[in-house]
C-alpha cells in the first residue's frame, strides 16, 4: 500500500539504515510484517514543523523493528531486507519509509514487535527523520505504555526527541492503533539537524 507523494528521494546512505529506500514513497506504508502472525498495529500521526502547529510536508520517516521473537532477521527474498554488515548487524526485513504530504500525515501498518530475547528493553519501533535539505537524525523509539518493561526509570531516561514516543494503544476494527505527533527538531541538538 503506497500512495505516492511528489518529491524526489534524496540519495541517503546514513548510519540509520536509510540505504535501500525506494524512489517513490507515500504517506502510508504496509510493512512486510503485515502478513505475519501477531497483533496488527497501525502507527499514525502528524509531523509538524518546529512551531508545533504547521504540518511538515516532504519529510521522510524511516522505521524498523524486530519480529515477534524480538529479533532483526534478514530475509534475502524480501526486497526491503537489509543484509547484515561485517559485524552481523542488520535492521532486518521489517522496515520501511513514508513521506509526508502537505498535511504532514503518516500511517504505518505492521505488527506489534516482540521484546528482545534478553528482555532488557521494552518492545519498540526505531525511527529516523529526514527533513528536506538536512542530515537524518534519530527520534525516540515508538514504545507502548502497557509494556511491563517500560519502567518508570526507562521513561525518565527517554530524551523525548521530537516529542514523546510512548504510545497508548487503542483497539479499533481489529487493529491496535497508536497515534504519535512528531515535532521536527524538538529536543534534538542543533548539530544533529545540520544541513546537508
Amino acid at each position: 500500500m503506497t500512495t505516492p507523494v511528489q518529491g524526489t528521494a534524496p540519495a541517503i546512505d546514513g548510519p540509520d539504515g536509510l540505504s535501500g529506500m525506494p524512489a517513490s514513497l507515500g504517506w502510508e506504508d504496509m510493512s512486510p510484517a503485515w502478513d505475519q502472525e501477531g497483533p496488527k498495529l497501525l502507527l499514525t500521526g502528524t509531523i509538524y514543523e518546529p512551531d508545533g502547529r504547521t504540518p511538515a510536508a516532504n519529510v521522510i520517516l524511516y522505521y524498523y523493528h524486530t519480529n515477534r521473537e524480538g529479533r532483526y532477521v534478514h530475509i534475502p527474498s524480501e526486497p526491503r531486507s537489509m543484509p547484515p554488515n561485517d559485524l552481523g548487524q542488520t535492521h532486518g526485513a521489517l522496515r520501511g519509509w513514508v513521506r509526508t504530504g502537505p498535511d504532514g500525515r503518516y500511517a504505518i501498518r505492521t505488527i506489534r514487535p516482540g521484546t528482545y530475547p534478553t528482555r532488557d528493553e521494552p518492545a519498540h519501533v526505531h525511527a529516523t527523520i529526514k527533513e528536506p535539505g538536512r542530515i537524518e537524525y534519530y527520534i525516540d523509539d515508538f514504545v507502548f505504555d502497557d509494556d511491563p518493561l517500560l519502567t518508570p526509570a526507562k521513561r525518565q531516561r527517554m530524551e523525548n526527541r521530537c516529542g514523546s514516543g510512548v504510545l497508548h494503544l487503542v483497539e479499533r476494527d481489529g487493529l491496535l492503533v497508536g497515534e504519535r505527533n512528531i515535532v521536527l527538531g524538538l529536543n534534538v541538538p542543533h548539530a544533529a539537524r545540520r544541513y546537508r
